[in-house]
């Protein structure tokens, strides 16, 4: 992991670009972005584009207009480490927070398939077009490429919860993307040491690296989780609406700090092992009472608050800080990537009908059609790149590129969720599927 953080101290944009020139202008601003957040919320309740992707567009008029001539609006931009010390661990305790332990390990064959394959695949299908049309070397290609392999979590969970998606399906798709992120910061990690430093990439060294940073994760992730979880059984604060709803989040950025900054392993696997963990020793072995249902309705309103807020802001920024910027790549690279992007995603989905007959786990069809379209593109492809040295070449290139196919993605989902998605039967499980299938989370989601 020690590879992300390299760029860290050179791509930094200046404090004085980011700050308003008086406190009074800083909660205006603030003000008036919590305004844009509020009314795309409202706007997308009927509207088939998700609200992430009008963030995404707003930010990008902004950047533009500032750019083009507006330049006394206050500067926006994203810091990588804003990003994924700030964002990414909120965005990844929201979605394992509605994961199940038991329905995780049931589908857990499936889910390491795809976290697995999906990285590899991509990384080279991805690199191709760059190689071919954009005479880009091999290795910066690939650097790409595992960057642009990473699912978005928050993106995938809040598009599928307006359809009705079965929750063991859920769960799956979730999981796939919380351990594909943690497996393309690995694969990142090495890739970039190979690009910037020209050192080897050695298999075994790889593979030891890789092995230390999920199981180093999941064993921080579980002493963060059962600490926290036993504390607060002890406390019996489980349904106290301030302890309830921040000792999680305290558990949770601690684990992440100290997995990614300290111990050098897997942040992301941390987290979803802390909030499983979490969540295990939450449950009630008693019917739960009205006043702990309302304090349970009550945390995940506020997490919900707190994630849709850091979702705007990050893609708001994203498509602020690309508008910013010349576009420096030919505009055929974009459709050939993206199409690069759709071959890989279902070059690596549909061989899970095959895995899963051999795990004796049936996948029906109709999901292998969700599970490709839910690959999504989002915030961490994004920081990834940013953390690239602002003197490495294709930096802004790539962040470049990397929005233009989270555009294409949205558009892409869009136009198949309102063609095909919605008349799919995802509903079709057998009795003992819908037995163990479930979701649940430190919001109150608990077993009696």
């Amino acid at each position: 992991m020690r590879g992300i953080r390299r760029g860290w101290p050179t791509i930094h944009e200046s404090i004085e670009e980011r700050l308003m020139t008086s406190p009074a202008e800083s909660i205006l601003f603030g003000c008036g972005f919590l305004l844009l957040v509020v009314l795309v919320e409202h706007i997308c309740r009927c509207w088939a584009v998700p609200s992430v992707g009008w963030m995404l567009l707003l930010g990008l008029g902004y950047g533009l207009a500032r750019r083009l001539g507006l330049d006394w609006m206050p500067g926006v931009s994203l810091s990588p480490d804003l990003v994924i010390f700030g964002f990414l661990p909120l965005l990844i305790f929201n979605s394992s927070r509605r994961l199940h332990a038991r329905v995780v390990v049931h589908e857990l064959a499936a889910i390491g398939y795809l976290s697995f394959a999906g990285p590899l695949i991509g990384m080279v299908l991805l690199a191709l077009p760059l190689v071919w049309l954009g005479s880009m070397r091999w290795t910066d290609a690939l650097l790409f490429g595992v960057a642009l392999s990473a699912t978005d979590p928050l993106a995938v969970g809040a598009i599928l919860r307006r359809l009705n998606v079965p929750p063991k399906l859920l769960t799956l798709i979730e999981g796939e993307s919380l351990v594909n992120d943690a497996v393309v910061l690995i694969l990142f990690s090495a890739l970039s040491g190979v690009v910037l430093d020209h050192a080897g990439l050695s298999a075994s060294r790889t593979a030891g690296e890789f092995i230390y940073a999920l199981l180093g994760a999941v064993v921080l992730g579980v002493l963060a989780g059962g600490s926290g979880g036993l504390l607060l059984r002890k406390w019996r604060e489980l349904h106290h609406r301030f302890i309830g709803a921040a000792f999680p989040l305290i558990v949770v950025y601690g684990a992440f700090a100290l997995a990614h900054g300290v111990a050098h392993v897997s942040g992301v696997i941390a987290v979803v092992a802390a909030t499983l963990t979490l969540s295990s020793l939450h449950t009630h072995r008693d019917e739960k009472t009205d006043g702990q249902h309302r304090a349970d309705a009550f945390f995940d309103d506020f997490w919900e608050f707190l994630t849709t807020l850091a979702n705007g802001a990050l893609f708001f920024g994203m498509g602020a800080m690309v508008g910013q910027h010349r576009w420096l790549l030919p505009w055929f690279l974009v459709p050939a990537v993206g199409a690069a992007m759709v071959i890989s995603r279902a070059v690596t989905v549909y061989p899970l009908g095959l895995v899963s007959r051999i795990a004796r786990k049936r996948v029906p069809t109709p999901w292998l059609h969700m599970v490709n379209a839910s690959g999504l593109r989002g915030g961490l492809s994004v920081a990834l790149l940013l953390t690239l040295p602002s003197a490495y070449p294709h930096r802004i290139a790539m962040v470049c590129l990397a929005f233009a196919l989270l555009l294409f993605g949205l558009a892409a989902y869009i136009v198949t969720d309102r063609l095909y998605l919605r008349n799919l039967s995802l509903g079709a499980v057998d009795a003992h599927e819908r037995s163990t299938a479930g979701t649940c989370g430190v919001a109150g989601k608990d077993e009696s």
